[in-house]
């Protein structure tokens, strides 16, 4: 009876271990779609960004007017990426998402020097997604290159460059 309890512990946990290094394991390609300067109809905003100043906003609907790197550095400039994760399955996949500064940006409110944000997001797979940014505040309102980076699993998985002027 000891050697049954022990084979069906045993086996229930390979079948576990298998199903979290499965969900783990996800095959997906990263398809950008276009890029350039946005408009947002809506967005919710849901919390500001590692105790910034800055908030972090769900869009409801939003469009690229303009496929181009370079955007216009003024208050309400939108600007960022329209990308698909394609994948065999449906999933639910965690990003991270990391702005960096061509220089530090002084959060007026919070008086703190940022660099870069970057923060986690969970989307779906074979679905149309943003990843874009909203100058507004003046202390967003930095000329230069903005780098866009998206991780997967701690590795870049898409990179793309923007310059502010």
């Amino acid at each position: 009876m000891k050697l049954i309890k022990t084979t069906i512990l045993y086996l229930l946990s390979v079948l576990t271990m298998y199903n979290i290094m499965y969900s783990d394991n996800i095959k997906f390609q990263f398809v950008e779609k276009s890029y350039g300067s946005y408009n947002s109809n809506s967005s919710i905003k849901d919390g500001k960004i590692l105790g910034t100043d800055i908030d972090h906003s769900v869009i409801d609907t939003a469009f690229i007017i303009e496929n181009t790197e370079k955007i216009k550095a003024k208050l309400g400039t939108e600007f960022g990426v329209e990308y698909l994760l394609s994948s065999k399955s449906n999933e639910i996949l965690p990003l991270d998402i990391e702005w960096i500064f061509p220089k530090e940006m002084i959060d007026t409110v919070n008086n703190k020097k940022i660099k870069f944000i970057k923060y986690r997001i969970y989307l779906p797979t074979n679905f149309v997604n943003n990843g874009n940014y909203s100058l507004e505040k003046e202390f967003e309102i930095i000329k230069g290159e903005w780098v866009l980076n998206i991780y997967y699993e701690d590795k870049v998985i898409y990179n793309r460059k923007f310059i502010l002027d």
